[in-house]
């Protein structure tokens, strides 16, 4: 398989990083390490991260600081989540990129 033109990076999650960015900065560890994750597991990820950003969405209503914190942990997830995507499209084929009319 071709590999990437750049090696694929970790989020650098702190410690304190919200759960679904530390089940991506995983999912980028085992990629680098090994094996990369299977597009079922990805799908997985996806729906996790589906339901964080939503969970998440009940935090925009006010623009007060924990507003502002939740918007941009979502907006974190779903960067990390899209570069991963494109990352393993890049390294292992299409296999991980959406079908046509699907979000990543």
């Amino acid at each position: 398989m071709p590999q990437p033109d750049h090696p694929i990076q970790p989020a650098s999650p702190a410690p304190e990083a919200p759960q679904g960015r530390r089940l991506l900065g995983e999912l980028r560890a085992r990629a680098q390490a090994g094996p990369p994750p299977s597009p079922a597991e990805m799908a997985s990820a996806l729906a996790q991260a589906r339901a964080r950003v939503a969970a998440l969405a009940a935090g925009l209503a006010g623009a007060n600081e924990a507003g502002l914190a939740a918007y941009e942990e979502a907006l974190l997830l779903c960067m990390d989540l899209t570069m991963l995507g494109l990352d393993l499209a890049r390294a292992h084929g299409p296999a991980y990129l959406p079908l046509p009319g699907q979000p990543l």
